[in-house]
Parts: structure tokens; sequence; C-alpha cells
């Protein structure tokens, strides 16, 4: 994320996102929050390495909540 005086752009994907205001504080705050490491995702399931297309299969379907994580 970088900080612009008073817009706050978050990278996604590669394209820039600006969030102005309210939305640039909550970025910011969130931004600040992840690098604290007081933020813990969802981990909905996992796959083993080996199995890694039948991971990307689901996601594709919409079958996963949460993150999915391949285990070496």
């Amino acid at each position: 994320m970088r900080d612009h005086g008073r817009t706050a752009q978050a990278w996604c994907h590669g394209g820039g996102l600006p969030f102005t205001g309210r939305h640039g504080r909550n970025v910011r705050a969130g931004t600040a929050d992840g690098a604290a490491g007081r933020l813990r995702p969802a981990i909905g399931q996992t796959f083993p390495l080996e199995r890694a297309a039948d991971a990307h299969a689901a996601i594709g379907a919409r079958r996963t909540l949460g993150k999915t994580l391949l285990i070496p």
C-alpha cells in the first residue's frame, strides 16, 4: 500500500485501487494490523501439494470457504 497524502492505494492483482477518506483510513489500519500479526485468515480447507489440481478445482467451483492452503 502506498500513502499519497490523503489517498491510499492498495495494490490488488496488479491494479491500484484508490481509497480516500474513511476508506483510506480503513485500508491503512487493516494493512498495519496485518503487518503487526493482529489479523488471522480464516483457513477453510487444506490440500496436500500433490492434490493442487483438486484444490484449484474446488476454488473454481466455489466449494470453498475462507482460505485454501496447499501443504508441502
